[in-house]
């Protein structure tokens, strides 16, 4: 069916849920095709265009295919078009699916400006009485503000980012948590590194930590020994982890890579260090 096969807003939404379901994302475009003529100032038409659009992406990614990033130019188009025909009441909806857009398209595209749109449309979210999901939305603050920074390198973004973390809930378990915690690692580890703070340092060692017992995610194994190897007071404990975690990180990296040449000298350093404190590294205990 066509666009124009709909007489309202609302015969199309109902035919798309239908689609999605049965995962027909073929028949779902194809409803949505003409929406900009047949529907163009209907804020729940076009926000149904977009969602279609993302979730073709998404189908698509899931099948293993290389979807390219014009499907979520299209619905961050949709989406902006809905926002300007919205009522106030329906505002919250539109802002958050621009705001998984923004953050898609400026992270895949390293587009710092989409990034900071999207931060400022979820700072405008969490201002907004009626925000619904507030602990959610300042998550997203977080984690884009962090985008940023690792995009920009600018201390001021870093600060930013950390205060995002300060004001944000923790999420209780899944893939939430998993994130929450990547991120607000290495924004701790940043911020820690620029000012030689080992509170920042080992509140990084703990947030990566936390994030591994939620899940994994490419570079968290990394990331953690390198904080790990940085600490200058290390509980028993991380001495015992940086024993086990070091060599496997280090044998499964590139040892051309810089980064990894570094660490490995560092851990080098850290195991004379250790040895002349009294450590063992056949359990990694001390006598």
């Amino acid at each position: 069916m066509k666009t124009s096969d709909f007489k309202t807003p609302e015969e199309l939404l109902g035919f798309v849920q239908v689609c999605l379901e049965e995962r027909n994302l073929e028949a779902a475009a194809q409803a949505v095709g003409d929406v900009r003529t047949q529907f163009a100032a209907s804020a729940l038409a076009l926000h149904i265009a977009g969602f279609v659009w993302e979730q073709t992406f998404l189908e698509k990614r899931a099948l293993g295919e290389e979807p390219g990033l014009e499907l979520y130019e299209r619905a961050e188009s949709l989406y902006r078009e809905a926002l300007e025909h919205c009522r106030e009441d329906t505002i919250d909806v539109h802002l958050e699916r621009l705001f998984a857009c923004l953050f898609v398209l400026g992270t895949q595209r390293e587009d710092v400006g989409r990034l900071r749109e999207a931060l400022a449309v979820a700072e405008r979210r969490a201002a907004r009485e009626t925000c619904e999901g507030l602990a959610a939305c300042r998550r997203d603050q977080a984690t884009v503000a962090t985008a940023i920074a690792r995009a920009t390198q600018d201390p001021d973004d870093w600060e930013k980012a950390h205060q995002c973390f300060e004001r944000a809930e923790e999420p209780p378990e899944g893939r939430d948590a998993l994130f929450f915690h990547y991120y607000r690692g290495i924004t701790r580890k940043a911020l820690g590194e620029r000012a030689n703070d080992q509170a920042l340092l080992e509140d990084a060692v703990r947030s990566f930590q936390a994030a591994r017992r939620h899940g994994s995610v490419r570079g968290l194994d990394y990331l953690l020994a390198d904080c790990l190897v940085q600490l200058q007071n290390p509980a028993a404990a991380d001495v015992l982890e940086m024993k086990a975690l070091l060599p496997l990180v280090l044998e499964n990296a590139n040892p051309a890579d810089p980064l990894v040449r570094s660490l490995a000298a560092r851990w080098e350093v850290r195991k004379r260090i250790l040895k002349d404190e009294g450590y063992r590294f056949d359990d990694g205990r001390k006598p």
